[in-house]
């Protein structure tokens, strides 16, 4: 009877216990932006972007956009071949004008 009190009892927590965690898909912040950058420009691969640190005021890279990825990074195509990789997740804004340039603020 102990056997299958002690037995009863670790199934029960083991029930609470699994049942208490919740498992989110909530996008991040990164993924949010990516999607809306995307919602802007449509197909964002070849748009020219210029990125900017808010803090030092300092271009941090400009060229056309290589790719945009679901997992909310920017890659850049920074010229003969280099790419550079921006985080969205750090993204403070952006503006977006009618000539169809995108400016990115970290």
């Amino acid at each position: 009877m102990t056997r299958f009190l002690k037995t009863l009892f670790f199934f029960l927590l083991t029930l609470a216990l699994f049942s208490s965690c919740k498992k989110t898909n909530a996008p991040t912040d990164g993924q949010l932006v990516a999607a809306r950058i995307r919602a802007l420009l449509g197909d964002p691969a070849g748009k020219q972007v210029y990125i900017y640190s808010v803090s030092t005021g300092q271009m941090l890279g400009a060229g056309p956009i290589a790719e945009l990825g679901g997992d909310g990074q920017l890659i850049l195509q920074a010229g003969s071949g280099e790419t550079r990789v921006f985080n969205l997740e750090t993204l403070i804004s952006y503006t977006f004008d009618s000539n169809g340039n995108l400016t990115l603020y970290f």
